[in-house]
This record gives structure tokens, sequence and C-alpha cells, in this order.
């Protein structure tokens, strides 16, 4: 990815308000949609694609953009209310 940790993070926020507002939310969804998201603005290198054998069947790209939404629920930016059901802070 030819970002840095900060702006994946922010992006994340962003696609999690615009595409899920207030709605509690799926981890794999969110993550799908940042990746897309990256896709088209550029973000996303042919790297990003090869899978990543230290965690499973995640291409590198999504193991980045999952440990960034683990960093932004350790901040408190997302809110884990149940097994693998998510939400904004309030």
């Amino acid at each position: 990815m030819t970002i840095t940790t900060k702006e994946l993070k922010n992006i994340i926020m962003e696609v999690a308000s615009h595409k899920f507002g207030t709605c509690i939310f799926r981890r794999r969804p969110l993550m799908k949609a940042v990746e897309m998201r990256l896709k088209e603005t550029r973000g996303w290198t042919p790297q990003d694609n090869i899978e990543s054998g230290s965690v499973g069947k995640k291409s590198h790209g999504m193991a980045l953009i999952d440990w960034r939404i683990s960093d932004l629920r350790r901040e408190q930016r997302l809110i884990n209310v149940a097994h693998d059901q998510w939400r904004l802070p309030s």
C-alpha cells in the first residue's frame, strides 16, 4: 500500500461513516468497501493482492486493513458490540 497507517485509518473511518453511518455492520463488508475505495484511488498496489501466509487466506492488503481496524478498536474509534458486529461511537 502506498499510504501511511494514519491515512489508512482515516480512510477506514470515512468509509465506515459513509457506508454504514449509525448502523451496526460486520468487519468483512467494511474491509471489502475499504479495499474498493483504495483500488479506485490507486492506493492499492499489485503487491497488496499477494496472499499473506501469516494471516491465513487474506491478501497482504486485506491483512493491513484488518490490522488497522483492530487499532481503531483499541483507540475506541470503532466499537465491537458483539461477535463481528461493529458500530461507530456515538
